[in-house]
């Protein structure tokens, strides 16, 4: 995150590393125009940039196609609240997720990259669905495990219990009890 905001403010030419930013280069740099879609330039796909110049917000996102669109400014509230702190803080924009660092250029303008967080929220659904599908799998292994334990210390108890009943059998009302059942 905070290479890509480097990245934002080397082409802006006011420089990177922290939230008051460093003095600009000398002789200025190639993007002294203060220019937002030029700052998008060496970005991955999705990343947003916007500059808040006054009270006036210039927001915009690269596409996967490498097309840069405008943010609509229902949107853009999300971006005038965050804090120029040189932290990251997670924002919604346009019904998707970023995470965004502010930075305050020399001349007083703040500059926010942003980057997607939609592959990072895909690998923790995704993530999460393994982790559920091992733990079911987990649990159900342990079940058939307590049920054959089970079982196999219960089998001794079944033949007692067989053997009782076929000495139920015996006619011991008259004496004569043959000594062939016995308790295994």
């Amino acid at each position: 995150m905070l290479q890509a905001g480097d990245r934002t403010a080397g082409t802006l030419g006011f420089g990177g590393g922290g939230p008051d930013g460093p003095p600009p280069r000398p002789g200025g740099g190639p993007g002294n125009q203060s220019d937002p879609v030029r700052a998008l330039s060496g970005q991955g796909p999705g990343t947003l940039i916007a500059q808040q110049r006054g009270g006036t917000l210039l927001a915009y996102v690269s596409a996967d196609t490498g097309k840069i669109t405008q943010i609509g400014p229902a949107s853009l509230g999300a971006l005038t609240s965050l804090p120029v702190d040189g932290r990251t803080h997670a924002v919604r924009v346009d019904a998707k997720g970023y995470r965004a660092l502010a930075t305050r250029a020399p001349d007083g303008d703040v500059y926010i990259t942003g980057l997607p967080t939609a592959s990072v929220d895909a690998t923790l659904v995704s993530l999460t669905g393994i982790e559920l599908a091992v733990t079911g799998a987990g649990l159900v292994l342990v079940a058939l495990a307590g049920v054959f334990l089970v079982r196999l210390t219960l089998r001794p108890l079944s033949r007692v219990a067989a053997t009782a009943q076929r000495v139920t059998k015996l006619p011991l009302d008259r004496g004569d009890v043959p000594p062939t059942e016995m308790v295994p």
